[in-house]
């Protein structure tokens, strides 16, 4: 393939992908399926693209390869790759295993060709798989950190899904169909929005599906159902939008909010266009307030106030003036049913939904502590729940408390990895936002980390991070923060 050739079919992948990536992101609050599909064909043809890649850097490095003079030189390359590759032969073969073996009747010896050869080219599938994302991110200009971050994280999920765990086939089928999914989601993401008008593209995407999701949560409001799915309110009082519930509805917007106010914070845009964000983001809000989801309201307060910190000392006072005035005028004029969801902030532990999440949480910490290096198995704290909870508690239920969750699934290591990857997103993010100099570059930039910083909070006390929508919303702002933009 000649070097034109190359650069074409990289040029018609990328714009493919971009613009599945657009549609993904639009429709991430009403239809799992076209963001299933849209993904799984962005994450194909990326593979695609960089395993041509990673084939052209084998063959150029295969003729500068110099052979070590000393055994001992030859020594200190061959003993980390084979430990490299015993590590990836035998997770790739357990997943293998566990994923055909779950959805098609293994009988008979395993050595048979008719089970032998399926799960042999399925392995060989992954092994190709992993060396292709660990070259894309070994040759990414992320940064040591993230790097680092992102090869620990695939790593530690290798592990909890093929070698701690306690039920191999959840865990496998997990890994491959959710874990990784969300990661390559965010490589993606990193690596094609790469340019100013992409970025552009992909934050109106974003504020085009808050706006038709805001308007369907005040149709729900008006008509007692959700325009799209007909889903009705919550208990005829918390609105749902498209959204199975107000949680995560309030999730959504709450998550989507620091975007417009990011820019219009960093006044990149005429009064016209900044009067339709200033409406947006109005119309976000009351949908927030509506949806009653305190964790939402916590968890947009911490990102917003991130978000001021970097819009300059004297915006920073006006807009926490206009917050006080507005928390003011919401608890003096608001409806009956906010002033108690309000007031309910000082009960915390004594009513239901706390005393619920409490008894959860002491039993994901037993669950903690039973295991605490690697854990219990990735996606594995529903079908081990069931063994911790109290003979009182019938239900089996998420953690509601994503960090305790993955403590839970994947031990301290687990959780300590992805904690350094979101910090490792956090400095990317402020080292976009301080080298742009483009006005519009900074604010998409602090306002996706506001957006993750949002969800980050609100993951204290909610399932966001194992909801297909909402984990796709973090993981697509994650590649929009870690995107290092450059001129067309």
């Amino acid at each position: 393939m000649s070097a034109d050739t190359r650069v074409k079919l990289y040029s018609a992948c990328d714009k493919t992908i971009e613009y599945m990536l657009y549609t993904l992101v639009f429709f991430i609050p009403t239809s799992k399926s076209v963001v299933e599909v849209f993904a799984t064909l962005s994450i194909m043809i990326w593979l695609y693209k960089n395993g041509l890649k990673a084939w052209e850097w084998a063959l150029e490095n295969k003729k500068s390869f110099v052979p070590p003079e000393s055994g001992f030189d030859l020594l200190k390359i061959l003993a980390p790759l084979a430990i490299a590759a015993m590590f990836l032969t035998y997770s790739s073969i357990m997943i293998s295993m566990a994923v055909i073996s779950r959805h098609f009747a293994i009988e008979g010896d395993l050595f048979a060709p008719g089970i032998f050869i399926p799960i042999a080219l399925f392995a060989l599938l992954l092994i190709a798989m992993f060396l292709i994302i660990t070259l894309a991110v070994v040759k990414s200009d992320f940064g040591f950190s993230l790097k680092a971050s992102v090869l620990a994280f695939i790593i530690i999920s290798l592990v909890t899904s093929s070698f701690t765990t306690q039920r191999l086939s959840i865990s496998a089928e997990a890994f491959l169909f959710k874990t990784m999914e969300y990661l390559l989601i965010f490589l993606i993401m990193a690596d094609i929005i790469n340019t100013p008008r992409r970025v552009f593209n992909l934050v109106s995407a974003f504020l085009a599906a808050a706006f038709f999701i805001g308007l369907d949560g005040i149709y729900q409001r008006l008509t007692g159902h959700d325009l799209f799915r007909k889903f009705p309110m919550f208990l005829d009082m918390k609105i749902t939008a498209a959204f199975k519930a107000p949680n995560d509805f309030g999730t959504y917007v709450g998550t989507v909010l620091p975007l417009p106010l990011a820019l219009i914070a960093f006044n990149v845009m005429n009064w016209k266009k900044k009067l339709g964000l200033l409406a947006l983001s109005l119309l976000l809000a009351i949908c927030l307030l509506l949806t009653f989801a305190r964790g939402a309201w916590l968890g947009f307060l911490v990102g917003f106030l991130f978000l001021l910190v970097f819009v300059g000392w004297k915006r920073l006072v006006a807009s926490l003036v206009i917050l006080a005035l507005l928390v003011s005028l919401t608890v003096l004029l608001a409806p009956p049913m906010i002033k108690g969801q309000l007031s309910s902030f000082a009960k915390l532990g004594s009513d239901v939904s706390s005393i619920d999440r409490l008894l959860i949480w002491r039993t994901g910490w037993k669950m903690f502590l039973d295991r605490p290096v690697f854990g219990h198995g990735l996606n594995t704290f529903m079908s081990v729940f069931e063994k911790y909870r109290p003979p009182e508690y019938k239900e089996v239920v998420y953690a509601h408390n994503c960090f305790l969750q993955i403590a839970a699934e994947t031990g301290i290591v687990g959780l300590l990895v992805f904690l350094w990857f979101c910090v490792s997103i956090s400095i990317r993010a402020f080292s976009n936002f301080f080298g742009a100099s483009d006005r519009f570059l900074k604010a998409a930039a602090i306002g996706a980390a506001a957006c993750i910083i949002t969800t980050l909070t609100n993951s204290l006390v909610d399932t966001n991070l194992y909801s297909l929508p909402l984990a796709v919303l973090f993981w697509s702002l994650c590649g929009l923060a870690a995107a290092r933009v450059q001129p067309e």
